[in-house]
């Protein structure tokens, strides 16, 4: 396992999210905290709604789900998921 893989799949997996959801997906690593190393992924939604749909896409799209699936074992730990919202300025 190697960070330059993780970031490889990081970047095509948001790629490939994009496509199958129809919205921009963006990679993220941490670099300078606590966590330097955790590997990110964020998209933006209007609504909760926007977010139901977008989810469901994925849980569907068989090539997609195969591999993210492929590629566990590029990381360590649980995935986290979190739902944020924007309190002031813009994005």
């Amino acid at each position: 396992m190697s960070r330059d893989q993780a970031i490889a799949f990081a970047v095509e997996v948001a790629s490939r999210a994009r496509e199958v959801i129809g919205q921009d997906v963006f990679a993220w690593s941490t670099f300078a905290s606590p966590e330097t190393g955790m590997m990110l992924w964020s998209a933006r939604f209007d609504s909760l709604k926007d977010l139901e749909v977008a989810a469901d896409k994925l849980s569907v799209a068989n090539e997609y789900m195969d591999y993210v699936e492929q590629h566990d074992g590029l990381f360590v730990g649980p995935t986290v998921d979190a739902l944020t919202q924007i309190v002031a300025g813009t994005p």
